[in-house]
Formats: C-alpha cells, sequence, structure tokens
C-alpha cells in the first residue's frame, strides 16, 4: 500500500470579479480535509463568488461537507455564494439525503447550462 498522498483540489481564480474554482476529483475524506480548508480560506480571501467543480469527485466524507458547509456560511455572510457543479448522481443522493443540497447550492450534471 502506497504511503503517497495525492491531493485531489485545484484552485483556479476568475478574471476580475468571476469569483474562484475549486476542482474537487475522486475521493474527498479526512485525509484531504486540511488541503480542502486551506483552500476554502484561499478562495474566501478573494472576491466573488465560488465554483466548486465537481465532476469527478466519487464520494464528500463528513469532514468534506463540514469544510464547504463553513465556506458556503462564510460566503453568504459576505454577500457572495458557493455553487456546487456537475455533481455526479451518487453524491447528489447522499447531500439530498443529508439535507445538504440546498444549503450547498448543488446542481447535478444534468441541470448545469454548457
Amino acid at each position: 500500500m502506497s504511503t503517497e498522498m495525492h491531493t485531489p483540489i485545484e484552485i483556479a481564480r476568475g478574471a476580475g470579479a468571476g469569483g474562484a474554482r475549486l476542482r474537487l476529483q475522486g475521493t474527498i475524506n479526512l485525509f484531504h480535509a486540511a488541503a480542502l480548508h486551506a483552500a476554502a480560506l484561499e478562495v474566501l480571501a478573494g472576491h466573488g463568488d465560488v465554483r466548486v467543480e465537481c465532476a469527478e469527485v466519487e464520494h464528500l466524507d463528513s469532514s468534506a461537507l463540514q469544510v464547504l458547509l463553513a465556506l458556503a456560511a462564510a460566503l453568504r455572510a459576505e454577500g457572495r455564494a458557493l455553487r456546487l457543479q456537475d455533481v455526479p448522481a451518487g453524491v447528489q443522493r447522499y447531500l439530498r439525503l443529508s439535507a445538504l443540497d440546498a444549503p450547498l447550492a448543488a446542481a447535478p450534471a444534468a441541470e448545469v447550462a454548457v
């Protein structure tokens, strides 16, 4: 078993007031919570809304959801928004059953405009 840790989190800044984009992939769990938290703090320090691309996400565990909920609350307090986009059906179902799809503004892949 490999001990090498891959961080499946990428941050990209938008131009001007375009906000920031986080791209997540694979399973985001307790092992990635610190990296996700650092990314959340980085995008929170910016301007505009934050878009989280989830097309390649397999699972978000409770630690990942906690970070995303805290980021959403902090952004709302600043009049900004967090949007989860391209959420796979399995993750969308998990968010819906947890009653977190609305607070995280999660949009299924089929509903995202191209």
